[in-house]
């Protein structure tokens, strides 16, 4: 009955190996979507930043919003492989947290937008160059901090499986030295 459980417990760790990655289903044909990346995500209000699209419908019109409001930016057209460059300027009087979007060309529901973080050319507050030194926000993705469930379920089975391996292990040799098997 043992061995059966330990059989049972390897194919259960291998099917999650094997079966876990295949869980996750892709859509056919794959959904790519346009890009866009910023050269900077805290800009200054009123600067000029240069804005990069990729993966849009060759020759299709593309219009730059912040946060999908009445605020149109600029509105480009995308080269024969579906790519632009452009600097568009961020309005005088708006601060805080936005978001640029690319509306037409390809992009649709799902697609990912650009964050960035418009502020005052004096600093927070007003006046001065705030509490970083006088130096710039460099923005940043956030870090990833999860953990993969998947591979610790995995680690665990396998150390459930080699204890029970070895106290099976120690109580035949419990046995043979006791001359319990003969």
């Amino acid at each position: 009955m043992r061995i059966r459980t330990m059989v049972a417990l390897a194919l259960a760790a291998a099917s999650l190996v094997i079966a876990g990655p295949a869980a996750q289903a892709v859509a056919y044909p794959p959904t790519i979507c346009p890009t866009i990346s910023v050269s900077t995500t805290t800009p200054l209000a009123g600067e000029a930043i240069t804005v990069t699209g990729t993966n849009f419908i060759a020759g299709a019109t593309v219009r730059l919003e912040l946060d999908s409001s009445a605020t149109v930016l600029k509105t480009v057209t995308a080269s024969g492989s579906g790519t632009f460059t452009t600097q568009v300027t961020m309005p005088a009087g708006l601060l805080g947290s936005h978001t640029i979007i690319a509306s037409g060309g390809g992009g649709g529901p799902g697609c990912p937008s650009e964050p960035i973080q418009i502020v005052n050319a004096h600093g927070p507050g007003g006046g001065g160059a705030g509490g970083n030194g006088g130096g710039t926000n460099s923005g940043g993705g956030t870090a990833f901090t999860g953990v993969d469930v998947l591979l610790l379920l995995l680690i665990a089975g396998l150390l459930v499986t080699a204890g029970v391996m070895l106290n099976r292990g120690g109580k035949r040799r419990r046995q043979v030295y006791s001359g319990e098997l003969g």
